[in-house]
């Protein structure tokens, strides 16, 4: 945190802070954080899964998941003798409850895109066709500033895009690096 000048900070996880509680209250008071989760998340009563952040307390949500999807699900019947059936089964639970309580988005590429061309980019160049679409539809000096105003987002995207690709590649390229950084890199 120290070394990256960041706008915003933002720590999830599963902490422990019950261990290391002097450490975590220092990390929450020199740099100013808030833990936004005020709810038990583990059985012994302990709140385990922090979100620290510095941003306001009104653009931060975190709530405890509802306990019934997994309370009213038969186990006895759910599970059987078969280890792969169960491991199956526990998991499509797991991923069911996951999609109906956390927001999430499908995100297709086509095969045509730059390498670069991410969601972002993908999301201004809709907008800037859009605008365009209503420029042509009505051509008024509003619509010919909205258009413009897309079309200088979608240059910036890209151009913030191809350069943490030419990064990205430089970083790779370089015989310097540490084996994990490495792999965490090329996950990305």
């Amino acid at each position: 945190m120290a070394t990256h000048s960041c706008q915003n900070v933002i720590i999830v996880g599963n902490l422990n802070q019950h261990v290391v509680r002097r450490t975590f209250t220092e990390l929450t008071v020199v740099y100013g954080l808030t833990n936004h989760v005020n709810f038990v998340t583990h059985v012994c009563g302990a709140a385990l899964d922090p979100v620290l952040t510095d941003l306001p307390a009104h653009s931060v949500q975190c709530c405890q998941l509802e306990r019934e999807d997994f309370v009213s699900t038969n186990w006895d019947a759910t599970f059987t003798e078969d280890v792969n059936h169960n491991v199956a089964t526990l998991t499509s639970l797991i991923l069911l409850t996951q999609a109906k309580h956390f927001p999430h988005r499908l995100y297709r590429a086509d095969p045509r895109y730059q390498p670069w061309f991410s969601y972002r980019c993908r999301q201004a160049a809709d907008k800037k066709y859009k605008t365009w679409i209503l420029l042509k539809c009505q051509l008024t000096t509003f619509h010919k500033a909205q258009h413009r105003v897309a079309c200088k987002a979608l240059l910036i995207m890209a151009t913030r895009a191809r350069r943490w690709e030419t990064s990205l590649r430089r970083k790779l390229a370089s015989n310097e690096m540490h084996p994990k950084q490495w792999w965490f890199l090329v996950k990305q």
